[in-house]
């Protein structure tokens, strides 16, 4: 990839997916997440921001689970 300038830093140009989720499909995946690693969102997210748990690729994705339910105004999910 080529590098290119924005607001005055150098850096790379990446392309990103845009996913569009239902309220249902958000709430449905942030349980799964909850359920597979035996943890709240709540207590996931508080040790994720601690930097307990690494930036496993699945984990970077449980956060951004989590900002996108917050900013839609989403009830925190039913485990948490």
């Amino acid at each position: 990839m080529e590098p290119i300038e924005w607001n005055g830093i150098m850096g790379r140009k990446y392309e990103t997916r845009i996913v569009k989720l239902t309220d249902q499909e958000l709430r449905r995946q942030l349980t799964e997440l909850e359920m597979t690693y035996n943890m709240t969102s709540a207590d996931f997210l508080q040790r994720y921001n601690r930097g307990e748990l690494g930036d496993d690729q699945m984990f970077i994705r449980w956060s951004g689970l989590l900002r996108t339910a917050s900013k839609a105004g989403l009830p925190k999910p039913i485990h948490a």
